[in-house]
């Protein structure tokens, strides 16, 4: 196939430039050495300190006329690089182009200045071009200068515009919003998994770039961020209030079904953010960063598998009905108490914690007892004083008195008093309390939970 001479001379006049020394950066080109046909043209220039690219493609296929080159470019990289991938992937050289873009990224990235490449990359104000031209009718120069544009004057053009805007960010006062926050633990994903494309793979791009406010609402009248990665913030001044309302919330998480520990007060983070979210900060003391090295997966270069090392995935609309559940069962104190208490117990266990475990699923087994109790007692409409003398039973006459009145079952009555007796044995005795032990007081939790509150259905799994 003949290659027209309008051609050749288009590829020698980008040679000529960017083997110019007033021209900054470096550039690449492939199948020019023969111009074997069909021909295919890839020229990429970089310039490292500003971090301008430019990449033009030029494909004569072979299927059309030697005349019409298809000419794609330039591309703007800053927040573009979806049309690249979009026309790349029109051509037959779908692959032969990408894998040229991923091997020369990875010689950039040797480079002195390689690590503005992965930061930040300046482009043309145009997003894309691309049309046939007939070569016989168009002038070299005019095609040439339609296609290049000088990385250096580019990036400065780029670089005072974004210096103006982030004055203009700073001279703008906002209201500061003051809390705390925390990473929900083991992680979590909420929403649509990151899914890489080209621009991802070009520029070796970090999970942490594609975390975002997910959600941002109210919580028993506190305002509410949460993130797409489980980072979970409330406004609240005092650390004390912060901390119950998120670990009321992980409770409600993990009534559902969804595997989460309690968070600590070790574990929080200072949070502030802008009234209009424009801006946010977070900070955590030396004594807590330890805890930042479980989340070090977020700064790993994005996969499609990068999410699949046992990071819990939830739904947006799921999250929001958590929280609307949260705040429905956790409206009084004793309840509010109960699901973070039961939220304590069940992350012991998780850790093979046993005895912490059992002493406080014991404890709210002793809750659910009292409860049963006093409802009987409520539907049988007994005046006030015989109420407080009841009241004043012991344990074990409570739960002989439901055992009696046939509130629980012969084999629910047996179970409790076992477990009774080992609470008994570790409390006086220091008698070890094993797996099983805790496992069957977090199970008899379970099963009454709904005493406590009809909508308290535990289905986590043990």
């Amino acid at each position: 196939m003949k290659i027209p001479m309008v051609m050749k001379k288009l590829i020698k006049r980008f040679r000529e430039t960017f083997s110019d020394k007033n021209v900054v950066g470096d550039y690449c080109f492939t199948n020019l050495e023969d111009l074997s046909a069909p021909l295919q043209i890839f020229i990429l220039s970089v310039h490292h300190k500003e971090t301008y690219i430019q990449i033009i493609i030029l494909e004569h296929n072979e299927l059309d006329e030697d005349e019409k080159i298809k000419i794609d470019g330039p591309f703007s990289l800053f927040g573009q690089t979806e049309e690249l991938e979009r026309v790349i992937h029109q051509s037959k050289y779908t692959k032969h182009y990408e894998n040229k873009l991923l091997s020369y990224r990875k010689a950039i990235k040797s480079k002195q200045n390689s690590d503005k490449i992965s930061a930040s990359w300046y482009g043309s104000e145009k997003m894309a071009i691309w049309t046939w031209f007939n070569m016989q009718n168009q002038d070299v120069d005019e095609i040439f200068n339609s296609l290049y544009k000088d990385p250096k004057h580019l990036a400065m053009i780029k670089q005072r515009h974004l210096s103006k805007k982030q004055n203009k960010k700073q001279n703008k006062k906002k209201k500061k919003l003051k809390g705390f926050g925390l990473e929900i633990n083991p992680a979590i994903w909420i929403g649509n998994i990151p899914k890489p494309t080209l621009k991802e793979k070009l520029h070796n791009t970090s999970l942490i770039r594609y975390i975002e406010t997910i959600i941002d609402t109210t919580y028993k009248k506190k305002r509410i961020l949460i993130k797409n990665n489980g980072f979970m913030a409330i406004i609240e001044k005092d650390k004390e209030t912060a901390l119950n309302y998120l670990n009321e919330i992980i409770s409600i998480m993990m009534i559902s079904g969804i595997d989460l520990r309690s968070g600590k007060e070790n574990q929080l983070y200072d949070y502030q953010v802008d009234e209009d979210r424009a801006h946010e900060s977070t900070s955590i003391s030396g004594l807590r960063s330890g805890f930042r090295i479980q989340r070090t997966k977020e700064f790993a270069p994005i996969t499609e598998f990068n999410l699949d090392w046992g990071v819990i995935k939830i739904t947006k609309q799921h999250m929001l009905a958590i929280l609307k559940k949260a705040e429905n069962l956790t409206r009084t104190p004793l309840l509010s108490t109960f699901c973070k208490t039961l939220l304590d117990a069940y992350s012991h266990y998780q850790k093979s914690e046993y005895s912490q475990s059992f002493i406080l699923s014991w404890s709210l087994l002793e809750q659910i007892i009292n409860k049963k109790l006093q409802d009987f007692i409520y539907q049988r409409g007994v005046d006030k004083r015989r109420e407080n003398k009841l009241d004043r039973w012991n344990l074990d006459t409570k739960i002989e008195n439901l055992s009696l009145l046939l509130l629980i079952t012969d084999q629910d009555y047996n179970d409790i008093m076992t477990l009774k007796h080992k609470r008994n044995s570790f409390i006086h005795n220091l008698n070890p309390i094993e797996k099983e032990d805790a496992e069957n007081c977090l199970i008899q939790v379970k099963n009454f939970a709904a005493i406590m509150n009809e909508n308290l259905l535990p289905s986590f799994k043990l």
